[in-house]
């Protein structure tokens, strides 16, 4: 059922642009240009704003009101249930979600003083060009290899832009469409029996929480934003790393690493730090000098 939900949403997509840009801190770089071949995403309850990733169920409960898909009690109770079940509960260590989407954020714009300001400050930082096909034949070939491998393996990638609640609110509703479209049976017998429909409460919502990262507030719209967003249904590969609930997903062939086609650094970033210490983590022989990015 996801797979189809992220079917729709890429279906929707524009066509990836042909760079996608990534701004971060200088100690959040070496975990870009580091030696393997991970791609590290954040828990969706640690990004800068968490949250953003309300604004799906927001936005989702508002569509069923409008299309009077379930009685008013029903909707109330699927609305307590997003406050109060476990799949939205922060990851803490210790009790974690069952659904967990991570996510890694790019933007389609370049070098811009709204960037610099706002996930940047003062610290002086970096801005990194990928590949914008590249990284979209890395989150297909992974899909399709986990696939393979086991088709109720929920360890998944997938890379598409995010939606906005207003500029985009027909885009949502048919994303919305097919989630209902595609659990109708649970719709139904949420309708006949609110309160004894755990089963089907959690499969709606578990549905929901895997496409939040890309639903946004209008707010955002400014950041022309793409996700790629990690799904997992296990704790392994999880880590604490700045204070952040992280995980990470091998890919052969370098990973994102190898789609790095410039690093451009902010006005009061240290170049000279970014050429020696990339020099010295890309000295493998990745596209030989680390020169060439900056």
């Amino acid at each position: 059922m996801i797979d189809k939900i992220f079917g729709v949403m890429i279906g929707l997509c524009p066509r990836v642009p042909r760079m996608l840009y990534h701004y971060c801190r200088a100690e959040c770089i070496k975990y870009l240009v580091n030696k393997d071949s991970d791609i590290w995403c954040t828990h969706c309850n640690f990004l800068n704003d968490p949250e953003e990733c309300w604004t799906a169920q927001r936005c989702f409960i508002s569509y069923l009101e409008k299309r009077n898909i379930l009685p008013t009690y029903s909707i109330n109770v699927l609305r307590n249930n997003m406050c109060q079940n476990s799949l939205f509960h922060k990851y803490d260590g210790g009790g974690r979600s069952k659904i967990m989407p991570f996510t890694f954020s790019f933007s389609e714009k370049f070098d811009d003083g709204y960037f610099w300001d706002k996930y940047v400050g003062g610290t002086g930082g970096y801005c990194v060009a990928f590949d914008g096909e590249g990284v979209e034949q890395i989150s297909g070939k992974v899909h399709s290899i986990l696939s393979q491998l086991d088709p109720k393996n929920r360890f998944s990638l997938y890379l598409a832009p995010c939606f906005y609640e207003q500029s985009d609110a027909q885009d949502i509703s048919t994303v919305f469409d097919a989630i209902v479209e595609g659990l109708h049976i649970e719709f139904d017998e949420l309708a006949r029996n609110p309160n004894g429909c755990t089963h089907e409460g959690i499969k709606i919502l578990s549905t929901l929480t895997s496409i939040s990262p890309l639903i946004k507030s209008e707010d955002w719209h400014k950041e022309k934003e793409w996700r790629l967003v990690m799904m997992r249904e296990n704790f392994e590969r999880i880590e604490w790393r700045d204070n952040r609930a992280r995980s990470y997903m091998s890919v052969a062939n370098g990973g994102l690493r190898s789609l790095i086609k410039e690093i451009k650094c902010s006005p009061q970033g240290d170049l000279e730090w970014l050429r020696n210490n990339l020099e010295y983590e890309l000295n493998d022989g990745f596209r030989g000098s680390a020169r060439e990015f900056v």
